[in-house]
């Protein structure tokens, strides 16, 4: 049984998360400082605590979603009785998450197999809450926020990419080919006709054409274009493999001749690489650390990203796991099934460690979207795929905050036809670029 955590570990670690906001030398006073807290036994329930009139601006319609464990007992509204600190801990250490893990297993990235509200990852959440933290503290020493902590600070949406292909391999025909037959099934027995419809032609073109996969130059000279850098997470793989990783694992070895080349003409350009491990490394020190350093000696620079591939992912393992393979930044928090803010989060911080209850050497930065929410998951026309990523990136620029996004090269293919939300992000990003 996980043991509480302690106050004074609580403060640190959201002092230390928050740290964008302010000075590391001055952060917010803890005016619960006594209240008692168990996080072996996070809330059930979550609740709007509406903000007063000089405070509305930093919530969703002048109101933050909080988990009840936050709210302390006693007299006054819910407002009054919030303490700050164990709301934001709530989020970013992922209290709910945790829990869930503890009792099933890993949830891996899919929000649906999580008993948590689909509201909590809406919004960045913990960013607004240490926002509020920031403003009271300066109403509380009667002092102006920006001569108390300084200017906030720009936001910064970081484009990566994850390398899954380079060529059309048989177990990309069929995974793929799998997939769109179950959006297929999934769409009509929802009465989605047309996007029933589009799924089987998707199907029926991943199944028996054959287009080019090997995209990185027309999606890195689209960036180029728009003024943006990027970091491409690739995979490394021994040649010897399991029918497992035949199926699961990118195809291609990472001495390819197409890939070293893109890798030494794009370095001199600034764009940077990082690891894309295996389907089973997301629990293995081991494994992480033999392809970290195998990719390291190949391309002849320091690998210290990384992205765990179909976002496979443990609150208990992967993170330490990553760390201990000297990794040092991570972009895997985020749901393969849904677009949104994981944690409530946009955020580079190191994260909380349940199982040893301390700090995880390691900063994780959330990843908010992918393509395959835009088509694999929801259907929806070009114009709400660009509403989708435009609330998402305005939603981290009014928390000034910090997120990844993600696209994958080969869907620009035939078999795919993503160019327009592609071009579209990316005229997003230009527009906010800093």
């Amino acid at each position: 049984m996980t043991q509480p955590v302690s106050r004074e570990d609580i403060i640190d670690f959201v002092r230390e998360a928050g740290a964008r906001y302010w000075p590391s030398d001055n952060a917010p006073a803890d005016p619960y400082a006594s209240s008692p807290y168990d996080a072996t036994q996070p809330g059930q329930r979550w609740v709007n605590v509406v903000l007063p009139d000089w405070l509305a601006d930093l919530g969703v319609g002048g109101v933050l979603w909080i988990d009840t464990a936050a709210i302390v007992n006693g007299d006054g509204n819910e407002f009054e009785r919030c303490d700050w600190y164990l709301a934001a801990f709530s989020y970013l250490a992922a209290l709910g998450e945790q829990h869930h893990e503890r009792r099933h297993g890993p949830a891996h990235s899919f929000a649906t197999r999580l008993n948590i509200p689909g509201r909590c990852f809406e919004y960045a959440w913990a960013n607004r809450i240490l926002l509020v933290m920031r403003r009271l503290e300066a109403r509380r020493r009667g002092v102006d926020e920006i001569e108390l902590f300084g200017a906030l600070p720009d936001a910064e949406i970081r484009l990566t990419y994850d390398v899954d292909a380079l060529d059309k391999t048989l177990p990309i025909r069929l995974k793929q080919s799998a997939f769109e037959l179950f959006n297929l099934l999934r769409f009509l027995i929802t009465g989605n006709f047309i996007p029933a419809m589009d799924a089987l032609r998707r199907g029926l073109r991943i199944a028996f054409t054959n287009p080019d996969y090997c995209l990185l130059d027309s999606v890195t000279d689209a960036a180029v274009a728009h003024g943006l850098k990027a970091t491409f997470h690739l995979h490394f793989r021994g040649r010897k493999r399991r029918l497992k990783h035949w199926l699961m694992d990118p195809g291609y070895h990472a001495d390819d001749a197409r890939l070293l080349a893109f890798v030494r003409a794009r370095s001199a350009q600034g764009f940077v690489f990082g690891l894309h491990p295996s389907f089973d490394s997301w629990q293995s020190a081991e494994h992480l650390q033999t392809e970290r350093e195998a990719l390291q000696q190949l391309i002849g620079q320091p690998i210290v990203y990384v992205r765990q591939h179909w976002l496979r992912f443990s609150w208990k393992d992967t993170w330490r796991a990553q760390a201990q393979a000297g990794l040092t930044h991570d972009s895997t928090l985020g749901f393969n099934d849904r677009n949104g803010f994981r944690c409530g989060a946009a955020l580079e911080y190191q994260p909380w460690h349940m199982e040893s209850n301390r700090i995880i050497p390691l900063h994780c930065t959330p990843m908010i979207l992918m393509d395959s929410h835009l088509y694999s998951y929801h259907p929806m026309d070009d114009a709400a795929r660009h509403e989708v990523m435009r609330a998402l990136i305005a939603e981290v620029h009014a928390v000034h905050g910090v997120a990844t996004v993600l696209w994958h090269p080969h869907t620009l293919s035939a078999d795919y036809g993503w160019q327009k939300g592609y071009f579209d992000l990316l005229q997003l990003l230009s527009e906010r670029s800093l």
